[in-house]
């Protein structure tokens, strides 16, 4: 390999300013001495100890004045567990850990007021780590940290109330949060992002479906008392049986046993239709039961609708999109969630179509100021949604330069630091099926970032559990507060259908065997504890445990360029954890002839593409127009999706990529 495509992460790491770190995900390969001379044991040992804990650092012994002297409270952090035990720290193995552990580290710090504490409670509470999550509790320790205007526990309160978790329902509250964690309070600086309307008209189908499933419960035990009763009449007749046997030489007594015989054959007669009906009844139960609550899920998740692009503001209740001054007409994406299956989408009253991955493109005509859209969904199951908008255009009649092409304005003027980027990409697998695109998408990602955007790169070859881990814990260890990184991973995925936990596959992992996977959680946890102020994961594969679209700033079309570049100034001081997925778990070749994975392709076209200055929801956009059409095409079954990653010290920044 040439000596180009890899960075000394020890001195190159040295740099001072901002410094994005974009994580692709692509197959890891080991790129030193440490994948080829270890043996597999003594590698899996070591990576083990790269996994991030809570650890609680021993008191340290201070001196004041003279002569006093005393021990400090023992201090709580998140490392990995190989240098927790280096510190002489007290932790439990991440893959032992617990909700009562966890919080034995952090809660003390926590009831003593300090609001990183605070919110890692709130995290552990929401998290539940092998108990149910109590919501309710995350809110309170959110709430005592976001006061304190601690971001990331600004932006996990409003999730909550976007989603209605242990708190009401509110998407103004939710986005007024959001707002806060931006740091966008000036009036020319609005919060705009997606928007995502609901409908709540399931709520009568739900009751009268708990109400059947009661029903069906009750008919349960109805068959279970009948059942008792059977048995006990068929002891009786047993026991008549036996009494008239032992007592055949009495005449008196054989007489009335043959009566009471006589009697009880024609009660067993009489129980006949009763033990069919306990059947059927059964039977009703066993059909019914599991049907029921499927059925209340099913209604329990209405319809849904998401605006992609344009972004909206949300000003004093009313939802609007700000467009360039001259426009004719305005394309509006957006995503339907049904369920139940969709019965009508309309947009201004006129009937549309949603592709096979439920999204829509319709473009509306402008034709003055202000354009309304109504927005309307229907599922099978007779459930509404609505969602009501402005596309709102300045009139200018004075020649100005184009609005929406900041790159142009910000190229050379803006200082945004140092990028790194590690790539991974994995073709030859010990245990899985190889894959054909991984290295040659990587190999292609590292040039393009390292020649067109000025990155700092590290390209990993089938790499494995170690490898990976280890490259990821370098740059945790060696990036300043104002770097960027980017990670690329292209390579298999897995994805647990029990908790719907994302998994990378190394080239040394076995199917089957979480052991050598990498958790998408472990990754975030390593993420959340490097001190770099950018982070994007780019993963042509799974990626599990992110937040809504909602929570990501978006800029405005009809910003001018003074008041972008503040815009851009606010994201870029304000830390961002992104992931830029595929919708895959792993490479899909475009079989229309290209070398590259369908989403590795759009990735690249994008980015070749851009001239200047791009924001990673930009590039999420570009990617989804360019995926539309191969996958309709090819008849594929994947859809990009672009959003924070949880947990992992997010606090409404963005991702930014400059051409140079």
């Amino acid at each position: 390999m040439s000596n180009h495509l890899f960075f000394s992460l020890k001195s190159a790491l040295k740099f001072t300013g901002t410094t994005v770190i974009v994580v692709l995900l692509s197959t890891l390969t080991a790129c030193g001495p440490e994948n080829t001379k270890n043996d597999s044991q003594s590698e899996e040992v070591k990576a083990d100890g790269l996994i991030i804990v809570d650890c609680l650092l021993p008191p340290q012994l201070r001196k004041l004045g003279q002569q006093a002297t005393y021990l400090t409270a023992r201090r709580p952090i998140k490392t990995t567990g190989s240098e927790c035990a280096i510190r002489g720290g007290e932790y439990v193995a991440y893959d032992r850990s617990s909700y009562a552990t966890a919080l034995k580290t952090w809660l003390p710090m926590a009831q003593q007021g300090d609001p990183d504490a605070q919110t890692n409670v709130g995290e552990i509470n929401e998290k539940g780590m092998g108990i149910p999550p109590d919501y309710k509790a995350a809110s309170i320790w959110y709430k005592k940290a976001a006061d304190q205007g601690f971001s990331r526990a600004q932006i996990n309160l409003g999730h909550l109330y976007e989603k209605g978790l242990g708190v009401p329902k509110n998407t103004v509250t939710a986005l007024n949060w959001y707002r806060k964690a931006s740091g966008l309070s000036a009036d020319n600086l609005e919060y705009t992002s997606s928007l995502q309307a609901l409908s709540d008209a399931h709520k009568e189908e739900v009751s009268s479906l708990k109400d059947k499933l009661k029903q069906a419960k009750s008919r349960e035990k109805e068959a279970e008392v009948l059942n008792n009763e059977l048995a006990l009449m068929r002891k009786q007749i047993a026991r008549d049986k036996d009494y008239a046997s032992k007592n055949q030489l009495l005449t008196e007594q054989i007489k009335k046993l043959e009566g009471d015989l006589k009697s009880a054959k024609s009660q067993k007669a009489d129980l006949f239709p009763i033990q069919q009906q306990i059947v059927a009844l059964q039977g009703l139960v066993n059909v019914s039961i599991p049907r029921v609550p499927n059925a209340i899920a099913m209604v329990s998740e209405p319809p849904s609708i998401e605006i992609i692009d344009p972004p909206i503001t949300l000003t004093r209740g009313s939802k609007t999109a700000m467009l360039k001054p001259v426009i004719t007409s305005q394309e509006i994406i957006g995503k339907i969630s049904t369920p139940a299956g969709l019965k009508r989408f309309e947009i201004n009253n006129k009937q549309h179509k949603i592709d096979k991955h439920n999204l829509f493109w319709v473009t509306v005509p402008i034709n003055q100021q202000e354009t309304p859209v109504n927005i309307r969904a229907e599922d099978n199951h007779g459930n509404k949604v609505n969602m009501s908008f402005s596309l709102f255009s300045k009139r200018n009649t004075r020649k100005s330069p184009i609005l929406n092409t900041p790159e142009n304005n910000l190229r050379n003027n803006f200082k945004l630091g140092n990028y790194y980027a590690i790539i991974i990409g994995n073709n030859n697998y010990k245990n899985y099926q190889n894959l054909k695109t991984a290295i040659v998408d990587a190999e292609e990602t590292e040039r393009v970032l390292r020649d067109q955007y000025g990155f700092k790169t590290l390209l990993l070859r089938n790499s494995t559990r170690y490898g990976i881990l280890s490259a990821l814990n370098k740059v945790r260890r060696e990036l300043k507060e104002n770097d960027n990184l980017l990670i690329y991973y292209a390579g298999h995925g897995e994805i647990d259908k029990k908790d719907n936990t994302g998994y990378w596959i190394p080239v040394d992992a076995k199917p089957d065997n979480t052991k050598n996977w990498i958790s998408n959680k472990a990754i975030s946890d390593i993420l959340g504890a490097t001190k770099a102020k950018h982070i994007m994961v780019v993963a042509d594969s799974c990626y599990s445990g992110t937040l809504s679209a909602t929570s990501i700033p978006r800029s405005n079309a009809n910003f001018e360029p003074k008041v972008h570049k503040e815009w851009v100034e606010i994201m870029a001081t304000t830390p961002a954890r992104m992931a830029l997925t595929s919708g895959g778990v792993q490479p899909v070749i475009d079989s229309g002839g290209g070398k590259h994975s369908v989403f590795a392709r759009a990735f690249l076209q994008s980015l070749s593409d851009n001239k200047g200055l791009l924001e990673g929801y930009s590039l999420y956009t570009r990617v989804l127009s360019k995926m539309r059409v191969t996958t309709n095409n090819l008849n594929i079954d994947q859809n990009p999706d672009y959003a924070p990653i949880q947990h992992a010290g997010h606090e409404a920044g963005e991702f930014f990529f400059q051409r140079i």
